[in-house]
């Protein structure tokens, strides 16, 4: 008899595009309800297996009875080719057609089996051919009914169905083909149980699969008028079409159907006959449990949404995997007593070989569901494909070299390993397949929102979802900035604080694994680079594109600017490497300046750096000026040495005029940074001109700003001072103040925008800094107007290169999982 199951894990070809819905046919269910009908067609579903199940039990204890070992060798070798055949045969068909007939109308499912039909008998004819030439090597009993036995299992490939499972008509399914299949089986056992001859059997494996083909064309009403376009160009395009479900139906076969042969091909007839009796209630049990995939095929496949259809996926997987578990207890237990019934002593399992039967029994429920209906809603050819070469790969040396080695429990270890690689690679294949579908969804709504901007950084669309991660002040400016400007445009930020207190790290990992599941881009903060390794393997994982924002570095900020270790320190070696490597695994690293960006260019030529500037947030508004007989100088910040205040102070002190007043808000960046400053102002003879602040709000801290003249910003020699533009020179400008800095080619890029409203000075000098304070206090600059809307346009138009980065990043990341696919 054919196994019924030989296609359990077939590579089906890509599923045309969904065709509108067509309604029930009238009366379907009748008047029962949908509730009573559903239960109806589920249990019809889980009938038709299990009558198909028990067929075999009708007529193997007659043929063991009746004719002993060898016979059974015969008829499981032919069986096996005729299943693998089958597998070639079928061509894929019997799981895209089943979810496409479910969107189907009658007229396209008639000529969809009238397609399907001739492009199995094309395949037939060569198929046959090459099972005719095995036989003759393989069997040498028997060998014209094992051929007839083989060329029956393959041709069975020949029904209908696939048609009616699709259609949810599993009565159909009774009478055309399972119905014609069981009763033959039944009158074949009793003629064997009389005395008849093998022969019987041979008709009732070879007579349905002729007659019940037919039989199927009459019940779906197909007429010769539906396959008058199928000429021999369209057949062949349709073949073509299937080239990738041929070719993993070709490789699944040699570890699905074919073991039974490679066994005997390496083992004695004892070996093999107990090994094809465990086959044998393998396939008998999953025939059974085909009514779950069978009864969910439909169910799946109704909707028109993908993403309906994929949340059905997931349920009939898990469905799948519960009930194939609960049939390999039974087998496990239940397996010895029914081999020893079934094969009338003469192939009998010990309880070791039926564990590790109920250990394929449940991979391969797994893989029917992930395989069969997953795969197929997403059009995953290529993976299924890809999955039976590993089967085949992995299954056909390893069941014949643990089949030689180990016998019955060898070559079956070998099939499961084979099956529980074919499960691995398709769950990569579908993983990699949503995680493309999100991509490609995200890249449409970025390029949405892109296109609906009103140039002012508003956007319509819903935009990516963007996680920020481990940002340590959700006030401070830069993360505000980027984070702005995304939302502006569209997109949704799911912002992550950085955690406090013992279990810190522990806890943002946590974060980072959980929310990027619902995120379309992960983007670290610009204080987070140690952690940009943990967000690059997640980020890969999740095949999700990654910003880093490397703002400030490690290396730079640490060892040469602060000089908190020496620069061949272990420690200073390794803030050297997370900063390289910041930059180096980022899709799309931020910086602040050109200049910056320049160099990492430079020194990282495959990496793609984009400057955006720091700006200047809405706080830092345009003030007049109160009016005041004294310049008065502004430094807020840190006591960095970045930030140079040893500088202004010596500056401060060094000019001669008596109307300069200096104001320092500082912060708790650095400890006693406010006491060191504070003595050397009181040792250089200026302490009651200096007025010491401790740090405040930004609300207040714009007030300060339009209550002076000069906002001073860096003034330290490090490296890192001469390519940033700080924060409070941003702002200073912003609020038409003058802006008294360090030189730096940094600058290049503002001088234009506002002219003679900065001023610059060398670096750590001084003697510089106080020739311009009393100038500055000589002319006594007013308020500027304007220079606010000039650098607002100028941000804006610099971050719209984070739009063509995102959309490049998001656009890669989909390419690198196709290409993974391929």
């Amino acid at each position: 008899m054919p196994d019924p199951t030989a296609a359990d894990r077939p590579a089906p070809a890509a599923p045309p595009a969904p065709a509108a819905p067509h309604p029930p046919a009238p009366g379907r269910g009748g008047a029962r309800g949908p509730v009573s009908s559903a239960a109806a067609r589920l249990g019809g579903f889980v009938a038709l297996p299990l009558l198909t199940a028990v067929a075999p039990l009708l007529v193997l204890p007659a043929i063991t009875a009746a004719f002993g070992q060898g016979a059974w060798v015969s008829v499981a070798v032919a069986q096996s080719l005729g299943a693998a055949a089958a597998v070639v045969v079928e061509l894929g068909w019997g799981l895209t057609g089943t979810q496409r007939a479910a969107r189907q109308g009658p007229e396209a499912r008639r000529r969809l089996l009238a397609l399907v039909t001739v492009t199995k008998l094309v395949a037939a004819v060569p198929t046959l051919a090459v099972v005719a030439l095995a036989v003759a090597l393989l069997v040498p009993r028997h060998p014209v009914e094992a051929l007839l036995i083989a060329a029956g299992g393959a041709l069975s490939s020949l029904n209908a169905t696939w048609l009616f499972i699709g259609t949810g008509r599993p009565s159909l399914v009774l009478a055309v083909e399972a119905g014609p299949r069981i009763a033959a089986m039944v009158v074949a056992a009793l003629a064997v149980s009389l005395g008849g001859s093998l022969w019987w059997f041979v008709a009732a494996c070879l007579l349905p699969s002729v007659v019940c083909p037919v039989v199927g064309l009459a019940v779906v009403g197909v007429q010769p008028e539906h396959a008058a376009g199928l000429t021999p160009r369209r057949v062949l395009g349709a073949l073509a079409g299937q080239r990738h479900a041929l070719t993993g139906r070709a490789l699944s076969a040699a570890y699905i159907a074919l073991p039974v042969v490679l066994v005997g091909a390496v083992a004695g007839t004892s070996v093999t006959a107990v090994f094809a009796a465990a086959e044998r209630l393998q396939r008998m049990l999953l025939s059974g449990l085909q009514a779950v995939p069978n009864a969910l095929q439909g169910w799946v496949g109704a909707p028109v949404g993908v993403e309906h259809r994929l949340d059905r996926a997931r349920v009939a997987i898990v469905v799948n995997g519960l009930v194939g578990a609960a049939a390999g207890v039974v087998l496990t237990v239940a397996g010895p007593w029914l081999s020893a019934v079934v094969f009338s002593g003469v192939a009998t399992l010990g309880h070791r070989e039926a564990a590790i039967s109920a250990t394929l029994v449940v991979v391969v429920s797994l893989s029917r569901a992930v395989g069969g209906i997953a795969l197929v809603v997403v059009g995953e050819v290529r993976g299924l494909a890809r999955s039976a070469l590993v089967g085949a790969l992995v299954g056909v040396p390893l069941i014949l070299l643990l089949g030689h080695q180990g016998g019955v429990v060898g070559a079956l270890a070998g099939e499961v390993v084979a099956e529980a690689a074919v499960l691995v690679v398709q769950l990569r294949s579908l993983g990699r397949a949503v995680a493309e579908r999100r991509g490609r969804s995200a890249a449409r709504a970025l390029g949405a929102g892109r296109a609906g901007g009103d140039g002012q950084g508003t956007a319509t669309g819903t935009g990516l979802r963007v996680l920020q991660w481990r940002v340590h002040d959700p006030g401070y400016p830069r993360n505000v900035r980027v984070r702005e400007h995304l939302e502006a445009r569209g997109h949704r930020v799911d912002l992550h604080e950085r955690a406090r207190g013992p279990r810190r790290h522990l806890v943002d990992l946590r974060a980072l694994v959980v929310r990027s599941r619902a995120a379309d881009v992960v983007l670290v903060s610009e204080m987070s680079l140690d952690f940009v390794a943990a967000a690059w393997v997640v980020a890969r994982v999740r095949r999700l594109p990654l910003v880093v924002d490397v703002f400030i570095g490690k290396h730079e900020t640490l060892v040469g600017d602060q000089g908190f270790r020496a620069p061949w320190s272990p420690r200073a070696l390794l803030w050297a490497l997370v900063d390289r490597v910041a930059v180096r695994a980022a899709d799309v690293a931020l910086v602040d300046t050109r200049v910056r960006a320049e160099h990492l260019g430079r020194r990282h030529p495959r990496a793609t750096v984009l400057s955006l500037p720091v700006g200047a947030p809405t706080w830092a508004r345009e003030r007049p000026l109160r009016a005041d007989p004294r310049l008065r100088l502004l430094f807020y910040g840190s006591f960095l040495p970045l930030h140079g205040v040893p500088t202004i102070v010596r500056g401060f002190a060094a000019t001669r005029r008596s109307d300069v007043a200096l104001t320092v808000v500082g912060s708790a960046d650095r400890a006693g940074g406010e006491a060191d400053a504070a003595a050397l102002a009181a040792e250089l003879g200026v302490g009651d001109r200096v007025a010491f602040l401790p740090a405040t709000s930004p609300e207040r801290l714009g007030e300060l700003i339009g209550e002076h003249d000069v906002v001073l910003g860096l003034f330290g020699d490090s490296e890192k001072a001469g390519s940033v533009i700080a924060n409070k020179v941003w702002q200073g400008l912003a609020a038409g103040r003058v802006v008294l800095t360090r030189e730096s080619a940094a600058l290049d890029e503002l001088r234009d925008l506002v002219g003679g409203q900065l001023v610059t000075v060398p670096a750590a000098d001084p003697e510089a800094l106080a020739r311009v304070v009393e100038g500055l206090a000589e002319r006594r600059p007013g308020a500027v107007g304007g220079a606010r809307a000039r650098l607002d346009a100028y941000v804006r138009a610099e971050f719209g290169g984070l739009d063509d980065a995102l959309a490049a990043a998001v656009t890669a990341a989909v390419g690198r999982r196709r290409g993974a696919r391929r």
